[in-house]
């Protein structure tokens, strides 16, 4: 029998929000959770033979001013470039950022920040890669219903979805219609899956 391919795909912001409203803040280690999440795959398809191709982790830097930045915001964004460095050197991971922009809401009177190109770098990548045949299977770890249209072109492309996602909040209807299977992200096991040692080669 031959060897079918998987690759994980993570909303970066997603899972953080996960973590810190659901999770209680809990340090999650991205190796542990991206085998747990293959694991789920192998025995929601019969242990078919199985082989992690690759996860890829979708987030942005925080937002910076090109001039005139503060110490704070600096600091901001440079954690998080480590962060985001560290985990590239995990096994089997890639990351890739899009951006963040300011904008202001007129109505509130405030500024508030969205990512941008995010949701676009996932969608081409699982795409591509169910098109070229790369991978038989994927598991996506986001919520949101704009993704249903890069899902649907998987699936014509024979790719089998395994969507994951917590409750708070739970992920668009659509989404997991969309979906072929489901993995619930609840807290008992997410705890299981915590980091043990200090973050990513710190």
């Amino acid at each position: 029998m031959s060897v079918m391919r998987c690759a994980v795909f993570i909303d970066g912001a997603y899972l953080e929000k996960l973590i810190r409203d659901e999770q209680g803040g809990i340090p999650i280690d991205l190796e542990k959770l991206s085998d747990w999440l293959m694991e789920r795959v192998r025995r929601g398809t019969a242990d078919i033979p199985m082989a992690h191709l690759r996860s890829y982790y979708y987030h942005a830097l925080p937002w910076e001013p090109h001039e005139g930045a503060t110490r704070e915001e600096r600091e901001r964004v440079q954690n998080k470039r480590s962060f985001f460095h560290r985990i590239e050197h995990l096994n089997r991971f890639e990351v890739r950022l899009g951006r963040t922009q300011r904008f202001f809401d007129e109505p509130c009177g405030v500024y508030r920040f969205e990512q941008k190109g995010v949701d676009v770098l996932l969608s081409v990548d699982l795409v591509s890669l169910a098109a070229r045949g790369d991978i038989q299977y994927a598991v996506l770890l986001a919520p949101d219903g704009d993704f249903v249209p890069a899902v649907k072109a998987a699936k014509n492309s024979g790719t089998v979805i395994f969507l994951a996602a917590g409750e708070a909040p739970p992920p668009a209807w659509e989404l997991r219609k969309e979906c072929d299977q489901y993995i619930p992200l609840d807290r008992e096991e997410m705890q299981r899956l915590r980091r043990d040692r200090p973050a990513y080669g710190e």
